[in-house]
């Protein structure tokens, strides 16, 4: 994989505990499991009418180098928006990971 396609800072954050806000709701705490340069690329978007609002949905495909820890639990934090982690793919032997992600707008 060219670095010179790496051109996103991403975050891979990872769920750590779970605690109440303040309404007494439990809420997921994440920690930054590692800050990396990746590859975004768009793949689809959609828009659903949900409880009487509007979801859009937009899904991509980040590559990274190779990496071992990163799961379908955990997420990415890419200039201030979160995309959920779908599947995590190794890239032909060690080669790279492809992870790919959705995103929730509403």
């Amino acid at each position: 994989m060219r670095a010179g396609m790496m051109d996103r800072r991403i975050v891979i954050e990872q769920d750590t505990a779970t605690t109440p806000n303040t309404h007494g709701e439990i809420v997921p705490s994440w920690s930054t499991l590692a800050t990396v340069w990746a590859y975004r690329k768009p793949l689809k978007g959609s828009e659903k009418q949900q409880s009487q609002q509007e979801l859009a949905q937009a899904e991509y495909m980040f590559r990274i180098r190779h990496r071992t820890d990163v799961t379908p639990e955990m997420r990415i934090n890419y200039d201030g928006a979160y995309y959920d982690i779908i599947a995590v793919f190794e890239i032909s032997r060690k080669h790279g990971t492809e992870i790919f992600a959705k995103r929730n707008v509403a």
